[in-house]
């Protein structure tokens, strides 16, 4: 299957049938990190809500975006993809323009909490529409497409944002973002596929819930620990580092900003040339190196402190992160019955949103009394759990599926050696 050749740019080809999704996704994305950056400014300055308070309500939307994004996956599954992504992205614009207009603490913070969580259904629906898009072997360079379009409107929005905030207008920030998820319902509605090539069926397997099914599937829920620990260093280096790094290694806000910029843009440059490079190695191999590429280097950084040590940090991450996501949600697509596809994904993605509750939660409170080099060390741990635990359910997901995971070489006769071996006990169906 070829796709619309964007080589010089990305490094890879992107399948036609993802065109669409991933242009809706860099629109919403766009409209979540334009206005997402500066909430926190807003909810103290205009609000009025202290520092505490509105940490509160940052917890209360992952509270929520858990069950909503588990919501959202279960019920595509039953009604379609695209109905849900629309639904969810129309009741957040009806939020924030409501928040433009809001007056009063609480109706903030409210409305704040729920524009957060009605956009979990939709990045849930989203993450499976991949999967129904693209053949199995695709999967992989799939995610990483999406991902890479999210983190290209990562490194716009916010100067968008900061740029609409020129003229003093908070109201304008958010009715902007408003407009913007707008344009993502109706590019959704007139582009993305009601029937998509590989969609399932929509019923779950003989009427069993998707719940039920998920607390059964021990692969699935060991690759969910896998995914909440992983996602607990992601949130840390989103989070918990620039507060480390701003307020004990003595770097400038401005200074921080321009460095902080690096992981996007590392990932729109060379998340496709990394997932490309790597397509036939295999998949434990990836989880692995990943996990160590992610945890090692926190360890450093007590040791140095420095500019560039940071700098050296935030991108031997970011290559962690780029080995890890698109090769964990193919995982996922793997191991979920294809009929409950949604639900699986949804699951995953709550996983993420209880990372986002605790994971800064639990450094800081390291951070506060015990000290920088044990809140690091707690996160590199947690790679370290989640790369066994990762590694153990990538092996199952090869037993469970016939063929390997991870796609074999074509025969090179100029190069034998090159050849990768089929994973052993890959190729029996253990569902």
């Amino acid at each position: 299957m070829r796709g619309i050749s964007l080589q010089r740019v990305l490094g890879a080809e992107i399948d036609r049938e993802l065109i669409p999704v991933l242009a809706v996704t860099f629109v919403s994305q766009l409209a979540l990190s334009a206005h997402f950056v500066f909430q926190g400014i807003y909810a103290i300055r205009e609000l009025g809500a202290s520092p505490g308070t509105f940490a509160w309500a940052l917890l209360a939307e992952a509270a929520l975006t858990m069950f909503a994004g588990y919501l959202g996956g279960h019920l595509s599954d039953h009604y379609g993809r695209r109905r849900v992504m629309l639904l969810s992205w129309s009741g957040q614009a009806v939020a924030l323009v409501a928040l433009a207009s809001a007056s009063g603490l609480w109706t903030g913070l409210g409305l704040i909490v729920l524009a957060g969580t009605l956009g979990g259904p939709g990045r849930a629906a989203a993450a499976a529409l991949i999967a129904d898009l693209v053949p199995q072997e695709r999967q992989e360079a799939g995610y990483a497409a999406q991902r890479v379009a999210e983190n290209l409107a990562v490194v716009t929005g916010p100067p968008a944002g900061g740029l609409v905030l020129l003229s003093g207008s908070w109201a304008a920030l958010f009715v902007g973002a408003a407009a913007l998820v707008a344009v993502a319902v109706a590019m959704g509605a007139r582009l993305l596929p009601a029937r998509p090539a590989h969609a399932p069926d929509r019923q779950g397997p003989d009427g069993e819930r998707p719940l039920a099914l998920i607390r059964r599937d021990h692969a699935f829920m060991l690759f969910m620990v896998a995914s909440t620990l992983a996602s607990l260093a992601f949130i840390a280096s989103e989070t918990v580092l620039p507060i480390a790094a701003v307020t004990l290694y003595g770097l400038s806000p401005s200074t921080w900003g321009l460095i902080a910029g690096l992981n996007p843009l590392a990932v729109v440059l060379f998340q496709m040339r990394i997932t490309r490079w790597t397509q036939f190695v295999p998949v434990v191999h990836k989880l692995t190196a990943a996990m160590a590429l992610m945890g090692v280097p926190l360890l450093l950084l007590p040791l140095d402190r420095g500019l560039w040590l940071i700098a050296a940090v935030i991108l031997i991450f970011v290559i962690g992160e780029m080995l890890w996501v698109p090769s964990s949600q193919a995982i996922v697509a793997r191991l979920a019955p294809a009929e409950v596809r949604g639900a699986y994904m949804g699951a995953v993605s709550s996983a993420g949103a209880a990372a986002f509750a605790l994971g800064p939660l639990i450094g800081l409170q390291l951070l506060e009394r015990v000290g920088d080099t044990a809140m690091w060390a707690f996160y590199a741990a947690g790679c370290a759990v989640a790369a066994a635990a990762g590694g153990s359910a990538a092996v199952r997901a090869e037993r469970r599926q016939a063929g390997p995971l991870t796609p074999r070489a074509p025969a090179a006769p100029t190069d034998a050696a090159a050849q990768v071996d089929r994973p052993a006990g890959a190729g029996r169906d253990g569902r």
